[in-house]
């Protein structure tokens, strides 16, 4: 039977590979097992059979920590225990993010009065809030999904005046930016969706390949919406330059003289284009695969005249 008589009129669908394969890991959240009252049994009836969060790729509710990406608070947080659900919050690996299900974990509920944390954002950064007491099922797949569109209505907007293209990697999305274009994206990334702190900058050197040969990558971390992406700026050739970041970031200063320094990536515009790590008459850029690599053997206090004598500006 051929696939035109199996899907009748609905049409055939088709697409990439690496569009599946990056859906997939967008569905695929583990969340972990931190029910705390009765909110708690709704989170259990939406893992069960009735409503089946498994569609959603939440096939897993890990009671590891290390094994997790997605925490639900189901119920109140006592003033006792919010050390501990701190604590598994940073253990949870990056990215990671945070419901806070039911009226309780939200702001308090019923509960107001000191023994409960009223809000569990008074302790960790929640990315979305399910109102209910206790919420129905249906109201926290329903907060699920609000949590897969906000990253996605970044990255559209990214691709829609930029003409970008992105990969995602564990749950990380990487947007690939061209280079006369990354001080527009990350002016909207930073004015626009509250992505305030440029928590990396650094590059790769994929020597011996010259197209690209290097990816300069920023990591960037909004605070207020608890996201993490990473844009990444493709360069060609043995004399790569980017424009400076400084006037969107200043914490871009020192780190772009690191990439000079380094990786020999000259930022265009810096108010400040030296090296920072090594002597200014240093020949090449140590980050770079095709530096020679060389040895020196440690000196310590007892061996140090010892071993200068040996180095080739010792003197005879």
């Amino acid at each position: 039977m051929g696939v035109e008589q199996k899907l009748g009129d609905m049409g055939i669908v088709t697409t990439t590979l690496e569009s599946v394969v990056n859906w997939s890991r967008t569905n695929a959240m583990w969340p972990m097992l931190f029910g705390l009252a009765c909110c708690a049994i709704e989170m259990m009836a939406a893992q069960a059979s009735h409503f089946d969060m498994s569609r959603f790729g939440m096939e897993l509710m890990r009671a590891s920590p290390r094994q997790s990406d997605l925490m639900i608070v189901a119920g109140r947080v006592s003033r006792k225990m919010a050390p501990v659900l701190r604590r598994l919050y940073d253990q949870m690996p990056e990215p990671k993010w945070v419901i806070a299900m039911g009226d309780c974990a939200s702001c308090g509920g019923v509960f107001n009065n000191y023994a409960i944390v009223q809000g569990v954002d008074e302790i960790v950064p929640v990315d979305v809030f399910v109102a209910g007491c206790p919420p129905r099922p249906e109201a926290l797949i329903h907060g699920i999904v609000t949590l897969y569109e906000k990253l996605e209505t970044i990255v559209q907007a990214l691709q829609e005046n930029f003409n970008t293209n992105y990969e995602e990697f564990r749950g990380e999305v990487h947007v690939f930016v061209n280079a006369e274009n990354i001080i527009d994206a990350l002016t909207l990334l930073r004015d626009k969706y509250d992505f305030e702190l440029l928590s990396a900058l650094t590059a790769t050197d994929y020597y011996p390949q010259q197209s690209p040969r290097f990816h300069v990558i920023y990591q960037l971390s909004s605070l207020a919406r608890n996201l993490t992406l990473q844009l990444r700026v493709p360069l060609n050739g043995d004399q790569p330059r980017i424009p400076t970041a400084t006037r969107v970031y200043e914490v871009a200063n020192w780190r772009e003289r690191e990439l000079l320094d380094m990786f020999g990536i000259t930022p265009e515009g810096h108010p400040d284009p030296r090296r920072i790590l090594m002597p200014e008459d240093t020949e090449g850029h140590p980050l770079r695969r095709n530096y020679p690599l060389g040895y020196e053997e440690p000196q310590f206090t007892f061996n140090f005249e010892e071993i200068d004598l040996r180095k080739p500006y010792a003197k005879e």
